[in-house]
């Protein structure tokens, strides 16, 4: 497709009018048929729509600027400032979901950029990517027919991108894509030869294809079972909603020699690139179909966590193993609430028969004699002393010793009871006042006014006090007199809410589980992609968090999710367009924007970065490592990518095992991994994230290694048995025990 066939619709609001004028000359420059966005026209080929601070604050600018970008056969919106994708409307929102031109650096007023813009065929690029994803495999395995394309019209379709983006201003084909294109033109006609002459054979030998599948019918159903899973691995398999089935089916299909999918390792790479949970609790149970789950408390080192089962009972697990501990009946309501004490010794019950506490190496049950209101939530002190519980008309602060009440505080309702590494806390509200309350003293350590009308949903960390109120969240921190925006909105109340250090995790009917930074409102995770309905989540400053959906409770870590303040101990990092191993024979350079120059045998070999997910971007940081040899590359829109090298018989090829974008946009200021090698170490914005490099995941035993080390501790029974009983032994899969019986 020609520049001149084309039509373009230029949209933005008032306030970019200005770029926007320019953008509609340079488009009319290069011969394109500017399309107004409020005409009655046929949809734009292509559609640039302005984003800016200005943009996102016009709410109408907003809905008009979705419609018309829905329509339009490609969209690009171009990022003019320091706006964000997620400031441009709820998730699955056509502006928000595209990916986005960053001409922030000169505030789109040069006319060079758009006229690159204007040249580029977009709507090629899935193509080009898949094209080069294609032609890495095939370099990797060494030129293997296998990998070629292998229908004649794939091949002519191929050859058509690569002519259309031979002046591509942005992703021109290589020497070897075009290599890649004409041995699959030649390969996919001597198969079409072959397949005609084998059709004919068919055809005069019918007799004895009979008898040979009648002879054969053993290995037909082999074969056929292999193709099955060809087929799963390609189209069945979820590598982003359950990463971790998917990376150890993968896994086994590349291991099963008669197989050979050309999609498996980008596949297992995007699985190994999700959130993976440690566990999941409870598997027995559901698989038998008796499973109940609540609420989970985590004792303090993450070791123990105690849930709220089925008839009145607290189930103990270790959750890095899924190991069941104990099963005990506390309550005779199937209606209670509970803490533990960090250490896990002292369990607190309250329901309405009273409050009890229970020592939980002997599980000896002690009843309080408490007589005050029914407390619906509580929260137990670190020493085990005193309990804050949280009643129909206020709080309570009761003596643990004899269960008497040493103190209480009046309000319309309790939005949360916590105890935190400062002391007990409670999150009060009354009539348009909100307090967050001191547990001990029952004075407010901050407060802030809200619409008398406000539905409010809370939880209480060391951070302070996060409150959801009509759609958006608010940090109410200790001495503040009033909430500090967050910038993340719901379009539901939420289901719970918890706090770990300056993460909350939120969980909504239409969103699950995400865990949300405080400080920027971007989303870090999404978490129990893999369950139905999660409406429970629990977490520890330490950084371990539960969700459950009434059935089981998965645990996840929130390392390399959630940023820290400093970088890892040991880490190997680099906060310049320069580095190099220590020896000086493997090095790494760059100009600043997107050329790069690798040292290794001796010499410098030059490259152009493709950009992170193939968008050309300006190179901040660069790093490089042996064993393996690796090398990584962080950007001015926030994007990191890692390679690691290989070398063949043709000379080295770099493997790309992680691509990686800092979730608030910030600029990557520094790049490397851990001590270890297993993460990266990336700065930006002032702090620091530790995402998987995926580094030694490169061949069937470095993939299997990688999968071995991380995968959860159990397995459902159903999904032990889908596996070679050689294969669960080799990867140490191991399935779920039930329960012990409660007592």
């Amino acid at each position: 497709m020609t520049s001149g066939q084309r039509s373009v619709c230029v949209f933005a609001c008032e306030a970019d009018e200005r770029v926007a004028s320019v953008v509609r000359d340079v488009a009319r420059s290069e011969g394109l048929r500017v399309v107004a966005a409020s005409t009655g026209d046929a949809p734009a080929d292509l559609c640039i729509v302005l984003m800016s601070l200005s943009a996102v604050r016009d709410h109408e600018f907003l809905r008009i600027a979705n419609a018309v970008c829905s329509n339009a056969s490609v969209t690009i919106p171009v990022r003019l400032d320091e706006v964000r994708p997620e400031q441009a409307g709820e998730p699955g929102s056509p502006i928000r979901e595209r990916n986005w031109a960053d001409f922030s650096q000169r505030s789109g007023r040069d006319q060079e950029p758009w006229e690159l813009l204007v040249r580029s065929n977009v709507e090629l690029y899935d193509d080009f990517y898949d094209l080069d994803e294609r032609t890495r495999r095939w370099e990797l395995c060494d030129h293997d027919a296998s990998y070629l394309l292998q229908d004649v019209k794939a091949a002519a379709r191929a050859h058509e991108v690569l002519d259309a983006l031979a002046d591509d201003p942005y992703q021109r084909p290589t020497k070897v894509m075009r290599d890649y294109v004409e041995a699959s033109t030649q390969h996919a006609h001597r198969e079409r030869k072959r397949s005609i002459r084998n059709r004919v054979q068919t055809i005069g030998s019918t007799i004895f294809v009979v008898i040979a599948l009648l002879l054969f019918s053993a290995f037909m159903r082999s074969f056929l079972a292999r193709g099955s899973l060809l087929k799963e691995s390609m189209a069945d398999l979820e590598t982003e909603y359950d990463p971790e089935y998917a990376a150890l089916r993968l896994l086994q299909i590349g291991a099963d020699e008669g197989i050979n999918s050309d999609t498996g390792f980008y596949q297992t790479i995007d699985a190994l690139s999700s959130i993976w949970k440690i566990s999941e609790l409870g598997l027995a149970e559901a698989e038998a179909g008796t499973g109940t789950q609540g609420e989970a408390v985590f004792t303090g080192d993450g070791e123990r966590v105690f849930v709220a089962g089925a008839e009145g009972t607290v189930q103990s697990w270790v959750p890095r193993t899924a190991e069941a501990a104990d099963n005990r009946y506390v309550s005779a309501r199937d209606r209670f609430t509970f803490d533990a004490t960090p250490d896990g010794a002292l369990l607190v019950v309250a329901d309405e028969d009273g409050l009890r506490r229970f020592d939980t190496s002997t599980w000896e049950r002690v009843d309080l004699g408490y007589d005050g209101p029914a407390i619906e939530s509580v929260a137990v002190s670190a020493d085990g002393m005193r309990a804050l519980g949280a009643t129909e008309d206020g709080i309570v602060l009761v003596d643990l010793d004899d269960g008497t009440v040493a103190a209480k505080l009046a309000a319309d309702s309790t939005l949360a009871v916590e105890r935190t590494p400062d002391g007990l806390r409670a999150l009060v509200r009354t009539d348009s006042d909100v307090q967050f309350v001191d547990g001990e003293s029952l004075n407010p350590l901050a407060r802030a006014t809200i619409p008398e009308s406000a539905d409010c949903v809370g939880a209480i960390g060391e951070i302070g006090a996060v409150i959801w109120s009509d759609g958006r969240l608010g940090l109410l921190a200790p001495s503040a007199d009033e909430l500090s925006p967050i910038a993340f909105s719901t379009k539901s109340r939420p289901l719970d809410l918890a706090i770990s250090g300056e993460s909350v995790i939120v969980v909504t009917e239409e969103g699950g589980s995400q865990v949300v930074d405080v400080p920027t409102g971007a989303t870090l995770a999404r978490l129990g992609t893999s369950m139905a309905g999660v409406v429970f989540a629990d977490a520890t400053e330490a950084g371990l968090m539960s969700c459950g959906n009434g059935v089981t409770t998965s645990i996840y870590s929130l390392e390399g999710i959630a940023p820290g303040d400093e970088a890892p101990s040991g880490a190997l990092v680099s906060e310049s367009l320069e580095c190099s191993t220590s020896d000086g024979t493997f090095a790494i350079r760059s100009d600043g924007a997107e050329k790069f120059v690798l040292t290794y045998g001796g010499k410098d070999h030059d490259y152009t970065f493709q950009g992170t997910h193939g968008e050309r971007d300006d190179i901040t940081a660069v790093a490089c490592a042996y064993l393996p040899a690796r090398y990584v590359i962080g950007t001015r829109s926030g994007g990191v990518t890692t390679y690691t090298m290989l070398q063949g018989e043709d000379g080295i090829t770099m493997v790309s095992t992680r691509e990686w974008d800092t979730p608030d946009g910030s600029s990557v200021e520094a790049v490397g991994w851990t001590e270890d090698g297993e993460r990266l170490v990336v700065r930006a914005g002032g702090r620091w994230w530790t995402p998987y490099a995926n580094s030694d995941a490169i061949g069937l035993q470095g993939i299997a290694s990688t999968i071995k080390e991380r995968e959860p501790a159990v397995w459902t029974k159903a999904e032990i048995e889908s596996f070679p009983e050689d294969f669960v032994e080799s990867m140490g899969m191991r399935v779920a025990t039930p329960l012990p019986e409660p007592r």
